[in-house]
């Protein structure tokens, strides 16, 4: 999301509102955020809401995430992909799924 002034934004999983740690990396500015969900699990699905809320209102980005399955990495396939993604034009991996 991207609006004048500058909002606070906040993530929920469902009803769950998330803080920042170790496998939920929020990153970017203010009023421009990335979430990063490192280690993904079936935990992990269900519907994704980001708010932003500033003096003149809010707005709210909803997803559903489904896990099928879980999907390990080494280090040096994610460097790859991250690298390959970049050199695309892409700022994200694309999506993975993985039935297992």
């Amino acid at each position: 999301m991207k609006c004048l002034p500058d909002p606070d934004l906040m993530w929920f999983n469902d009803e769950e509102r998330i803080q920042p740690s170790e496998k939920y990396v929020i990153e970017g500015e203010r009023g421009f955020q990335r979430l990063t969900i490192e280690c993904l699990g079936i935990r992990d699905q269900g519907t994704w809401r980001c708010i932003a809320v500033n003096s003149y209102g809010q707005a709210m980005t909803t997803c559903q995430l489904t896990v099928l399955g879980k999907l390990f990495l080494d280090a040096a396939l994610q460097s790859f992909l991250r690298t390959f993604c970049e050199s695309c034009g892409s700022l994200e991996m694309p999506p993975l799924s993985v039935l297992v």
